[in-house]
């Protein structure tokens, strides 16, 4: 512990930049976050000290690890904005295009790597809320690349099309775009229809009321599952990444089927 406290008073002189080791505690709470979050960075999954390794040394190792995640997700960040496209919706744009420049240009691994700074409006469909700083923006981004590998699976005028049939307004709305088309897609193969018919009529939610209630919802999550591996199956880290979805989509088409609004998802 007493190794602990010497960290953080050689942090908080570096901070003040010699001149003190007394700071506001607001100060002092962030850097004892920012020594924690770096030894986290290196603590094993039983919350014990690496064997043979002092506090100092796992926290020098803790900083190294730090930098090095900036600078992967440095790299994957330019070589995402390459061929990036929001697909008109702001809030995609607004959080990738525009926001996570600013991170980069604001991150402060020294003193509080701890701290994500963006609020990241744009919602991915893995939960990240239990992940900080440069661990939550690296795995961010990441749930972002696989979003723009699938829809580039298809023509930029079809993903518009489900976008805008599913909500005109959806530029302006804060919504997964690849759930939008994930769920189109998924519908027009229950319903053995072509990938590229984007318009649904009502026999057609009728029949995919008929076909959803016949099945249940743990048959259907199945299915679900054997119609995405066919969509997504020659990327193993795209598919598992929607794969996660596959529950919440079952149990949206059942209460779908159930209320009879299935138009309003697909």
């Amino acid at each position: 512990m007493d190794e602990l406290y010497s960290i953080i008073s050689e942090l908080t002189e570096r901070y003040t930049g010699g001149d003190s080791t007394s700071v506001p505690y607001e100060i002092a709470e962030q850097l004892t976050e920012a020594v924690c979050y770096c030894i986290d960075q290196v603590w094993n999954h039983d919350g014990l000290v690496p064997e043979n390794q002092e506090v100092r040394g796992i926290y020098e190792a803790g900083c190294q690890s730090v930098l090095h995640k900036v600078e992967e997700a440095q790299q994957l960040y330019s070589e995402m904005m390459k061929d990036f496209d929001a697909y008109g919706n702001r809030t995609l744009r607004e959080t990738i295009a525009d926001g996570m420049a600013k991170f980069f240009l604001y991150y402060d691994a020294d003193y509080c790597p701890q701290d994500h700074i963006l609020t990241l409006d744009y919602p991915v469909l893995l939960p990240l809320e239990e992940l900080r700083g440069i661990d939550r923006i690296l795995a961010y981004l990441n749930c972002i690349r696989l979003e723009q590998s699938f829809m580039k699976l298809f023509p930029r005028d079809y993903v518009l099309k489900v976008l805008r049939n599913y909500n005109r307004s959806y530029t302006i709305l804060i919504v997964n775009l690849p759930g939008i088309l994930l769920r189109k897609l998924l519908a027009n193969l229950l319903l053995e229809l072509p990938l590229w018919k984007t318009e649904l009529e009502q026999r057609h939610y009728e029949n995919l009321a008929r076909l959803i209630q016949r099945q249940g919802r743990d048959n259907l999550e199945l299915t679900l599952f054997r119609q995405l591996q066919s969509l997504a199956g020659r990327s193993p880290e795209v598919f598992q990444y929607l794969k996660r979805e596959l529950a919440d989509v079952a149990a949206e088409f059942v209460n779908g089927a159930k209320h009879d609004c299935l138009e309003r998802m697909v």
